[in-house]
């Protein structure tokens, strides 16, 4: 349990040290809700850092960042799957989830497997608006809080079919 709460303690210092990377990045800093911005899978602490539109990811026993996964705009909830094989990322500015693999076994082990949107394709308007939260039924089923839509989108993960 110690290690857990250092790895998040180094990892909100890891967040809250990067707020100058937005100028960096290129886009203004918005003002999006941080739902859950942290998530625990396989060992790994999963953090968004949302100035820099990406995911760290810290070794809990090591408190030492691993990698830096680039994800949509403004990363502000992470979810892990219950069965520990995906990572589920609301982007709030973006208008997408992205899934990253934490499948260790798997040839694209924490990298974005899949990005979930929903495009009207004659309005070229989204009509996945604004996710703030992810809560998972189990792993075959999510559940992503559209905020703007006031809206709860259910998604089947990709091992469900």
């Amino acid at each position: 349990m110690k290690q857990i709460l250092r790895a998040l303690s180094a990892a909100l210092l890891v967040v809250w040290g990067n707020w100058g990377v937005c100028a960096a990045v290129g886009h203004p800093t918005f003002l999006s809700p941080q739902v859950s911005p942290i998530a625990l899978a396989g060992g790994f602490v999963f953090v968004a850092n949302t100035p820099a539109d990406t995911v760290d990811v810290i070794q809990a026993s090591t408190r030492k960042t691993v990698t830096r996964i680039h994800v949509g705009i403004e990363p502000v909830s992470l979810a892990a799957r219950p069965d520990g094989k995906e990572v589920w990322v609301a982007n709030h500015v973006s208008d997408s989830v992205s899934v990253i693999d934490t499948d260790s076994s798997s040839p694209t082990y924490l990298q974005v497997i899949a990005t979930v949107q929903d495009l009207d394709s004659a309005t070229k308007a989204t009509r996945f608006d604004e996710p703030v939260g992810i809560a998972f039924a189990n792993s075959d089923k999510a559940y992503v809080a559209l905020s703007s839509e006031n809206q709860i989108a259910v998604i089947r993960t990709l091992e469900s079919f």
